[in-house]
């Protein structure tokens, strides 16, 4: 079956679906902040599609079934009038050599893996899915508010106006692409791993809960596990395995046994989205190291103040700054897809050419090693097979690995934009067609972003952009479209201290320099079409993301992010929810 997207989900298979996600919103905790603002919820991606004329050749290197050669998933999809768009994501950066490239290897994204790349007619053409893994394609766990993005969800949100209102992101997300994908794909035999709320008591009650969440990444706080499935101290325990598939005769590896590891042992991690990465990725180390607050002389006295720091994760070998991933762990975006390969799909590649999941001989075996001939690396570049005289060794993505497409798709993948709180008529910068308006608050359109994005800037009043720096400008790049660019991520992309586990935010996890309680700046730009936030999506509202930067009460709390949080809580009800509106503007 085609499972990697929402489109072409049976809704058959629904009610066999048990689904690993977060609570739904019956048993979500507080919606506003200590004076009473509200979250008024996400405004929605779109209601046009963009005007892309697309330079995709043929024959590509997935042809997809659903929609074949066109660009049909680099549209925004359709909004509720009269919401308009916001324009960037989802769409190209710019241009420059990769810029051909980046409509192909859209495809390559979306396509599914099966164990020896012949499963579904053809349809799930990736080779080398497991022994364990997550999800069998990227689009599964990056498809909201468009592809590349976040994980999609239904929530329900109390609006400022005191309604209740039910979202679901994308449009067509019925229930967890995550786990329908497994749910029977090639006769599995997967169910859903239970996760008692012992497990993170100071986290998001993980339970047999319905389908509505998002989906999720699960850590081994002390490592362990049982039979051949064994992970090591804070890796990924993989939720699946291939056993009983009918493209993994003879595999004997069962699921990973949870609930064998004991109290405050899984950390629960939700996708990053992939917007505008390609800017993170060329901006300069001595930018970011500038621009932290505690390093800019017209910031420093400010961040100290408040009890704000930061400093940087860093690549082991070289010493450069990492910057991707919730502990900004990885280094480039390169490693980033070919990591994302190996453990989220078990397909191992020229960065990640070894299996993760430990399989050993005797009761527990995989004869297949997950592919038709045991070569590994699975994925990496091989001459094209397609006949002669079809051009097809000319096309970059056919000759290039999975994950080689992949990292170009997130290189020239587009940022969102925030809606024109100013004059409603502007442009945004990578030339898709305006006005990238903001959805009708409450009050007047205007005033409200603009005094909330004015708060959130001022150093005194909230001290929000000493962490969630609104600019940055990148370095030189071949591609145009990356190269000098002033961008909005609201980041510094620095890890900063969020306190102790009794806190609720540590994790347990350590990755380079970022210990358990350490995380990257999470980049707010999109945050505006999100329904879940922090890391392990505990937040299904802004009001109760912002409050969880710090325990309560925040006069009590030392991480730092409890200085900003302290100055939030003593504004007046209209300027908190001139922030959150403002927020949902991004």
């Amino acid at each position: 079956m085609k499972a990697q997207s929402p489109r072409s989900i049976p809704l058959s298979l629904h009610f066999v679906i048990v689904t690993l996600i977060l609570v739904s919103a019956l048993a979500m905790h507080g919606q506003s902040t200590n004076n009473g603002a509200v979250d008024i919820g996400p405004r929605n991606p779109g209601n046009a599609p963009f005007n892309i004329i697309c330079p995709v050749p043929t024959p590509v290197k997935f042809p997809n079934p659903v929609s074949p050669q066109n660009c049909i998933d680099l549209d925004q999809p359709p909004s509720q009038s009269p919401q308009p768009p916001a324009a960037g994501a989802g769409n190209l950066v710019g241009g420059g050599p990769l810029a051909g490239m980046w409509f192909e290897s859209i495809n390559v994204f979306e396509a599914v893996a099966s164990v020896q790349g012949t499963a579904g007619a053809l349809t799930e053409p990736i080779v080398g899915l497991g022994p364990a893994f997550n999800s069998n394609s990227c689009v599964s766990c990056h498809e909201a508010p468009v592809v590349g993005g976040s994980s999609g969800g239904v929530v329900s949100i109390i609006q400022s106006n005191g309604s209740a209102q039910t979202f679901t992101m994308p449009f067509s997300f019925t229930t967890n692409p995550e786990l329908i994908a497994m749910a029977d794909d090639n006769n599995t035999f997967n169910t859903n791993p239970l996760f008692p709320s012992q497990f993170n008591p100071n986290g998001p009650p993980f339970n047999d809960v319905p389908p509505e969440g998002p989906s999720l990444e699960v850590r081994s706080v002390n490592g362990g596990g049982s039979g051949g499935f064994v992970v090591q101290q804070g890796s990924v325990a993989e939720l699946f395995t291939i056993e009983s598939r009918t493209d993994a005769p003879g595999c004997n590896l069962a699921q990973f046994n949870f609930l064998g590891l004991g109290n405050n042992s899984i950390s629960f991690r939700i996708p990053t989205p992939t917007f505008g990465l390609g800017l993170v990725e060329a901006t300069p180390d001595q930018t970011l190291v500038n621009n932290l607050a505690i390093n800019n002389p017209a910031t420093a006295g400010a961040a100290a103040a408040l009890g704000i720091s930061g400093t940087f994760n860093r690549n082991g070998n070289d010493g450069t700054i990492t910057r991707f991933g919730w502990k900004a762990q990885n280094k480039s975006l390169l490693i980033f897809a070919g990591e994302a390969s190996n453990v989220e799909m078990g397909v191992t590649n020229e960065l990640f050419p070894n299996e993760k999941t430990t399989v050993t001989v005797g009761s527990t075996t995989c004869p297949l090693f997950t592919s038709p001939t045991g070569n590994q690396p699975e994925d990496e570049i091989l001459p094209a097979t397609f006949p002669a005289g079809t051009g097809a060794a000319n096309i970059a993505s056919i000759i290039s690995s999975n994950t080689e497409n992949n990292a170009v798709f997130m290189r020239m993948n587009a940022p969102p934009s925030q809606c024109d709180a100013v004059t409603l008529l502007t442009t945004d910068p990578y030339g898709t067609p305006g006005p990238a308006q903001c959805p009708p608050f409450n009050q007047s359109v205007i005033s409200p972003v603009l005094a909330g994005q004015s708060l959130f800037n001022n150093n005194s009043q909230t001290g929000c952009a000493l962490c969630h720096n609104p600019t940055l400008v990148s370095g030189l790049s071949q591609n145009s479209g990356l190269s000098n660019q002033t961008f909005h991520p609201y980041s510094d992309f620095a890890i900063h201290d969020m306190g102790p586990i009794s806190n609720g935010l540590a994790d347990g996890i350590t990755q380079g320099a970022a210990t358990s309680e350490f995380f990257r700046t999470a980049p707010l730009w999109g945050v505006g079409q999100r329904i879940f936030f922090l890391h392990d999506g505990r937040a299904h509202d802004l009001a109760t993301a912002i409050a969880d930067h710090c325990p309560s009460p925040a006069s009590a709390g030392t991480n730092e992010s409890c200085g900003s949080i302290r100055l939030f809580n003593g504004l007046t009800k209209l300027q908190q929810q001139d922030i959150l509106d403002f927020l949902r503007s991004l």
